[in-house]
């Protein structure tokens, strides 16, 4: 078989809340003896390994696969995922709000458990 990387929880877009952490994960088919996968975020090398947990992000990004021989060259890559990251005022507002909220329920579930 030909060598080939795809994400498997994701197709080519996304739509995100602000600042809303998410994982990518990718499997490889047919990996040649030396070659490793490595995911980008907008263009940028994370490293090596099948997913990526973008954290808290305030704009839109791009995720993609790529396997890299023992040289370092490309021979498969993913479909690029772009993922559009809610960052409009109501948004940073909604995610404020939660946080408080969340804080709040937090902190009267300590008060009613004593």
């Amino acid at each position: 078989g030909e060598t080939a990387v795809d994400c498997i929880n994701y197709g080519d877009s996304a739509k995100l809340g602000y600042k809303q952490t998410q994982q990518y994960t990718f499997i490889a088919e047919y990996l040649p003896e030396g070659a490793s996968v490595h995911v980008f975020v907008n263009g940028e090398d994370q490293g090596e390994g099948t997913s990526v947990k973008v954290k808290e992000p305030t704009e839109s990004y791009t995720v993609q696969a790529k396997v890299l021989d023992e040289n370092g060259n490309v021979i498969a890559e993913s479909g690029v995922i772009n993922v559009k990251v809610k960052n409009t005022l109501c948004a940073r507002i909604w995610y404020f709000l939660m946080k408080i909220f969340s804080t709040l329920v937090g902190m009267i579930g300590r008060i009613v458990i004593k």
